[in-house]
């Protein structure tokens, strides 16, 4: 290969790369990267919830005191941290991204199906945010428990004694394995639906 041919090659790779970078970045700017976003967060919320599963044992008599030794274990207690933040920077990110579609009118017409999708997972995106806060079993509990059945009476000291370990395991499992599945099985379709209608601009 002469030094012309490797110029040539070297050119061609340059052209092909700004292509790429220039694709890239116009869908970033067309989506505010608020889709990437979310997907990344939604892994780091898997990723950090498969190992505090592990420190955490769904029963009324021992969550709440799971949670202060998570908070006391300075690495396990800073991962604790980043799911909780990163739980409530997804909610906010899915609402921006739905807004943004809604206001640049990709919720009509063929893709009307994909933004009832979006929907759907911005609702199994808020159960799985409910159902973490259930999680702790203390007064944040008690409170969203009263949010949830009203009482002319204040919300008790500590989770009404009908709530037991039945309750809290339902809880865990909900946010734990069915909400996550559930959401799971709606990215897939999202996604799905998402190339198809790129590939029929």
């Amino acid at each position: 290969m002469n030094v012309r041919e490797s110029s040539s090659n070297v050119e061609i790779f340059i052209a092909e790369a700004t292509a790429r970078m220039k694709k890239l970045t116009g869908r970033l700017a067309e989506t505010w990267g608020l889709g990437a976003s979310a997907s990344a967060l939604g892994a780091l919320l898997l990723l950090s919830g498969i190992v505090l599963m592990f420190h955490y044992r769904p029963m009324t008599a021992l969550a709440w005191a799971d949670v202060v030794d998570l908070r006391e274990a300075s690495a396990v207690g800073a991962l604790r941290g980043l799911h909780y933040w990163s739980a409530q920077i997804l909610v906010l990110v899915l609402w921006l991204h739905l807004l943004r579609v809604f206001l640049g009118g990709r919720h009509r017409a063929a893709r009307r199906g994909n933004w009832m999708v979006g929907v759907l997972l911005l609702v199994t995106t808020l159960a799985m945010a409910a159902t973490g806060h259930l999680l702790p079993w203390d007064q944040q509990a008690v409170s969203a428990w009263a949010l949830q059945h009203p009482s002319p009476s204040p919300p008790p000291a500590s989770p009404p004694s009908e709530l037991g370990d039945g309750h809290l395991l339902w809880v865990y499992a909900a946010h734990c394995v069915v909400l996550p599945l559930v959401a799971a099985a709606l990215i897939v379709e999202h996604r799905r639906r998402h190339r198809r209608d790129r590939s029929h601009r």
